[in-house]
Parts: structure tokens; sequence; C-alpha cells
């Protein structure tokens, strides 16, 4: 949470989440999920709000209007469309009465050309010592060119509760796809996670799939 407060200005902002915002791999020419930044007025006066600037290929909705009131606060959504395979930056601009200098929230995401189709596998209870039926994850390569597959790993916390078998190439053709196949075999009790972790020159490299299970 960051606070600012200045003397012989109006309202007091508050940011929250704090900086920078990550969109970790994206695929190109799709808008990302919002993620969400609160502003809030932890001042007594009103807070008027002169501009609300994005930087593309970034792109933000808000509630929050010209002035927030005393207490108050507004949510500012922020999307990314990425149009190549970069890592890129960029900033959302908040001018307004708690300061002569702009609110900034920084951004950052990297597109990537490999689709993975669940982002999530979520197993439920299985008994400790014993393997759960295969879920499957499409793997698609969405650009123009050979993917490049180096790794396909299973990591994370409980990694060892996992395991993966794939048919993918080396070489993934331009709009083909593999699959990989998951099975989750529990050791111990309780919650176990980890992540199905792709290697590649897609950008945005790793991407990840979440894996989840219960041990009974």
């Amino acid at each position: 949470m960051q606070a600012r407060q200045w003397c012989c200005y109006t309202g007091v902002a508050s940011i929250s989440p704090t900086t920078p915002i990550n969109f970790p791999f994206q695929l190109v020419g799709v808008s990302s999920p919002a993620q969400t930044v609160n502003l809030t007025n932890t001042g007594t006066k009103a807070l008027s709000i002169s501009s609300l600037k994005v930087t593309s290929p970034f792109h933000e909705s808000n509630n929050c209007g010209k002035s927030l009131a005393a207490g108050a606060n507004c949510k500012i959504e922020i999307t990314f469309k990425p149009q190549n395979t970069s890592n890129v930056t960029g900033t959302v601009t908040i001018s307004d009465s708690a300061s002569s200098k702009p609110q900034v929230i920084e951004l950052s995401g990297a597109g990537t050309v490999v689709k993975l189709t669940p982002t999530k596998l979520a197993f439920g209870d299985q008994k400790v010592g014993t393997q759960s039926g295969p879920q499957k994850v499409t793997v698609s390569n969405e650009g123009t060119a050979p993917l490049s597959l180096t790794l396909i790993y299973v990591g994370g916390t409980n990694w060892h509760d996992f395991s993966e078998s794939n048919n993918c190439p080396s070489s993934l053709n331009a709009q083909a796809s593999c699959t990989v196949t998951v099975t989750f075999d529990p050791i111990k009790t309780g919650t176990r996670s980890a992540v199905l972790g792709f290697s590649d020159n897609g950008g945005g490299s790793p991407q990840t799939v979440t894996l989840t299970g219960t041990g009974d």
C-alpha cells in the first residue's frame, strides 16, 4: 500500500496493490483477464482527478470519475493485449489534487504464441500412494514459425506428487498442437501444488499450468 500526503493539496491518494502489475505470459493478439488496482482517498477532503492515462499495449477502464470523496475508493481495471512476443513495460499515470506529481502504476508483460488449454488442473482428493486418472493439457503454437520446445517439466512446491508424459516434438510447427498428460500421486496428506512448465522460444517462457490436489 502506498500513501502520499503533501501540504496544501486536497485528498490523500493510496494505491493498492503496490506496483508493478505483471502479466507474465499472454497470447499475442488476445486481451488478458483484468487485474485490479484500488485507488483510495484516505484524506479528509475530496480528491480531484484531472486525468488517468495508460500506455499501449496496456488498456484500462475505471469508475473513478473526476472526484473521489474522502474515505472513498475506486477501481482501475488493467488489461494487456500484446502485439508480438516482446517483453514490454508501461504505466498508468494518475494526475490528481493529492500532489503536483502524478501517481504512477508500473506495468510489465510478455507476449507469447504458446497457448495452453487449460491453464489449471485440479485433481481433487486422492488417497496417498495411489495414482489419479490422467488429465490433459493441449499445447498449441499460435505463431507463424516453428516453436522450439526445449523442456517440459513439473516444478514447484510439491513437484514430486505429480507426473507428466507428452507427445510433443522438440519443434512444433506453426498452428500445430501436442498433448501433455498429467497424473497426481500424492506422497503426503493435505493440499499439494505444483506447476507444469514449458521452456521454449515462443515468448513469455516459461509458461506454466497450475496443478493442485489433496492427499487423503
